[in-house]
């Protein structure tokens, strides 16, 4: 693979050029969202992982007008 330059140079002689890796990175999962905010129904001790839309209506309720957690996970 050949070398590449990006962008302008950034300070006396400083370029960032890409090089071929030595290895690939490995793919991991992207992380974990959470959202705090009431919910209409559910244990407000315990914490809730849900894995679609359904399955957060289902064990959260309906979104709460006024709060943006719900929203957030429903655009989410």
């Amino acid at each position: 693979m050949a070398q590449r330059r990006f962008g302008p140079t950034l300070g006396a002689g400083v370029v960032i050029i890409e090089k071929a890796a030595a290895q690939l990175i490995d793919p991991a999962p992207l992380g974990v969202t959470l959202y705090v905010a009431p919910v209409e129904k559910g244990d407000p001790t315990k914490l809730v992982s849900t894995f679609s839309k359904r399955d957060f209506y289902l064990k959260c309720g309906n979104l709460l007008a006024g709060y943006p957690g719900a929203d957030c996970a429903n655009d989410f």
